[in-house]
C-alpha cells in the first residue's frame, strides 16, 4: 500500500514516537489515545486495545466471568480464532447453525442447545454483515446470556441504527490486514464492570507497569447481553 505523500511523513513520525517507548509493550500514551478515539467512534464508554482479535475475545470472556464448567454458544459459521479463546478460558463451545437465507444465527437451533451451563453467546459478523440486533438482544435477554460479539470483520458496520460490537457487553474487533477494515485490535466495552477487568488483563499480559485507576463500583449489576 502506498500512502499519499502528505500523510506518510506524519504517520512515520507517529510510529517512530511509539517505537521509541519500547520495550514498554503497552505503547504508552499512544495506546490511551487510540482507545479514546475508538470508544468515541463506536459510541461506547471504553475501548481496550490488545494484541489481536483473538486476544480481545479471550480478555472479553475472562472479564465477563466465563470459565471452566460454562458453555458458550458460538456461531458455526466462523473460524478457529473465535473458538480458541472459549477453550482457553476452560469453557465449552457449543456450535449454533446459521439461517441459510440470512446467514444470521438460527435461534431455534440455539434454543435447543441451551443448558443450565450456558452463560454466553458469541455471534460472528462476517464480511461486514451483521445479524438482526433486536433478535440477538431478545434471545440473550430471554435466556440470561451475556453477548460477546466477534466483530473482527465488521468495524464500522451497522444495522437498524445499531453499530456492530455495541449490542452486548463487549464487541471484539481486528484491524489486521485482510479484514474489511485494516489497522489495530480492540474490545469495545459498554459496561465499566467489564472494561476494568479487560484493561487489567491486557496490562498483565503485556507486562506493563502502568495500571489504570480502578473505577468506582458501578451503580448497576451485571445484566444479560
Amino acid at each position: 500500500m502506498t500512502l499519499p505523500s502528505a500523510i506518510a511523513p506524519s504517520l512515520a513520525d507517529q510510529v517512530a514516537a511509539v517505537l521509541e517507548q519500547m520495550p514498554d509493550p503497552s505503547g504508552g500514551a499512544a495506546t490511551g489515545q487510540l482507545e479514546q478515539e475508538l470508544a468515541q467512534a463506536f459510541g461506547v464508554p471504553r475501548a481496550v486495545a490488545v494484541a489481536s482479535g483473538t486476544a480481545a475475545l479471550h480478555a472479553a470472556l475472562s472479564a465477563c466471568g466465563i470459565g471452566p464448567g460454562d458453555a458458550v454458544l458460538v456461531s458455526a459459521l466462523t473460524v478457529v480464532m473465535t473458538v480458541a479463546p472459549v477453550v482457553a478460558v476452560g469453557a465449552t463451545p457449543v456450535f449454533v447453525d446459521s439461517d441459510p437465507a440470512t446467514l444470521d444465527l438460527d435461534y431455534h437451533d440455539a434454543a435447543r442447545k441451551i443448558t443450565p451451563q450456558t452463560q454466553a453467546i458469541v455471534p460472528v459478523h462476517l464480511w461486514g454483515r451483521m445479524g438482526d440486533p433486536a433478535a440477538l438482544s431478545a434471545f440473550a435477554s430471554g435466556h440470561g446470556l451475556t453477548i460477546i460479539e466477534d466483530a473482527a470483520q465488521a468495524a464500522g458496520s451497522s444495522r437498524c441504527g445499531r453499530k456492530a460490537g455495541t449490542i452486548g457487553a463487549v464487541g471484539c474487533f481486528s484491524m489486521k490486514d485482510g479484514r474489511s477494515c485494516g489497522a489495530a485490535r480492540a474490545a469495545s466495552c459498554s459496561r465499566p464492570t467489564v472494561s476494568w477487568p479487560s484493561t487489567r488483563r491486557r496490562s498483565a499480559a503485556t507486562g506493563s507497569s502502568h495500571r489504570p485507576a480502578k473505577p468506582r463500583r458501578a451503580a448497576w449489576g451485571p445484566t444479560p447481553g
